[in-house]
């Protein structure tokens, strides 16, 4: 369901197709992250006001490019080049707004305002970087911060910071220390969760040990 209910969007083994509910009309999207030969249609990530789809390109069996797709527009923008294609997940985390989105690229993670999504002076990537790691590193506690682990160090990092923390990242940090794990985290294997207030972890080490 997206943009508040106005637009049912289906996926098949036959493509993708829009349902406007107040033109009565359904039609086949241009952009269609369907791979054909496979009969299988690649994963997506919806924001929550339905406003926003993240999907993959696929580049080759292996790879694919993470594409930010606007659904009023349909204007698109690539996030990553050269990413590993998944059929579980697309490696991007949205806020609960709506407002940010967090996606991964080449090992490191980057934010994403999306009011900035056309503008042609868009801060360079370079200084929208919060840190090394996976998305697996990051977890939405609200929509005002999130929770970011780096090996056993735990961070806080409020919404309304993110470009200070970034092009002052030398000086201020990753963000406030908040807590320190156990044991340090792989980001490429463990999974973590927190409470809106960003005071309690359930931390999921290798698929076997849950922590607390």
């Amino acid at each position: 369901i997206l943009s508040g209910g106005k637009i049912l969007e289906i996926h098949n083994a036959e493509g993708i197709a829009q349902y406007s509910v107040s033109e009565n009309t359904l039609t086949w999207t241009e952009q269609n992250p369907i791979n054909k030969s496979a009969g299988i249609y690649t994963k997506t990530e919806i924001s929550p006001d339905g406003n926003w789809i993240v999907y993959y390109e696929k580049t080759s069996p292996a790879k694919a490019k993470v594409i930010l797709k606007n659904v009023s527009s349909n204007k698109t923008l690539t996030l990553a080049e050269n990413t590993e294609f998944s059929n579980e997940s697309v490696p991007v985390k949205w806020s609960k707004d709506s407002s940010i989105l967090i996606y991964e690229k080449n090992d490191s993670l980057y934010f994403l305002d999306v009011k900035e999504f056309s503008n042609i002076n868009m801060i360079s990537e370079s200084n929208r970087k919060i840190g090394v790691g996976s998305i697996n590193s990051v977890h939405w506690a609200n929509e005002k911060f999130f929770i970011y682990i780096n090996h056993d160090m735990v961070y806080k990092i409020a919404t309304n910071e993110l470009y200070t923390r970034s092009l002052y990242a030398d000086m201020a940090g990753s963000g406030n220390v908040i807590g320190r794990l156990p044991t340090p985290m792989n980001s490429t294997n463990d999974q973590f969760w927190t409470d809106a207030e960003g005071k309690h972890i359930l931390l999921i080490q290798n698929n076997k040990t849950l922590w607390y």
